[in-house]
């Protein structure tokens, strides 16, 4: 996805998120939404977000997504305005997926390796980064990866934040898009988390 600026004749240029993709072996583009409403410093961060810079270490996911947060909640209340609710929440939750799974795709191309021992150490050292998660780990083979989530700070940070609403559209909804962009044979199963109210997550990822 990227940003583009779509002159108009007699009235300001369209600024829209876009999406590349192929069908029936053609390229096409399709627009995810337009941003053009929203203030000029929130557009520059999701173009700078979309071309996949981070605005502090890559290994510092907490505050990562505090700002990816604070990106997105602008964004989501811009179109609230123009869109209403339910169809906001729809483009943002779409771009989320978007960007989680360009990190997880990228995460493993760094790593060298995507197998389930590779997910792993991405769940323990980096989404458990400095206690972030408190983890009961179920079962762990080379093509399954079990585990309860008993403590999550990220669901915390949105509370804190006033972020509440926002909470399993930005950081939830994430997970399954970024497990598919690290490893498309990896499946990834959740059926309550704690941002909705349960007293865990349980994440269940297998081999396809």
């Amino acid at each position: 996805m990227y940003v583009a600026t779509i002159p108009n004749r007699n009235s300001p240029p369209a600024i829209l998120i876009r999406e590349s993709y192929r069908q029936e072996g053609k390229s096409k583009t399709r627009t995810i939404s337009n941003i053009s409403k929203l203030p000029i410093h929130v557009i520059k961060l999701i173009e700078r977000s979309l071309k996949g810079e981070t605005f502090i270490s890559t290994d510092d996911v907490l505050n990562q997504r505090k700002i990816e947060a604070e990106i997105a909640s602008a964004l989501i209340k811009g179109f609230e305005q123009e869109v209403g609710s339910e169809k906001a929440i729809e483009i943002a939750s779409k771009t989320i997926r978007g960007l989680a799974r360009d990190a997880g795709k990228r995460i493993a191309e760094t790593n060298g390796s995507n197998d389930m021992k590779a997910l792993a150490k991405v769940v323990k050292e980096m989404w458990s980064k400095d206690n972030a998660l408190e983890i009961e780990l179920l079962e762990e083979t080379s093509d399954k990866l079990f585990f309860n989530v008993k403590q999550c700070c990220y669901a915390e940070m949105y509370i804190n934040s006033g972020l509440s609403d926002f909470g399993y559209c930005l950081s939830c909804n994430r997970d399954a898009a970024f497990v598919n962009g690290f490893n498309p044979d990896i499946i990834m199963k959740r059926t309550k988390t704690i941002m909705e109210g349960a007293i865990c997550c349980d994440f269940r990822f297998y081999i396809n």
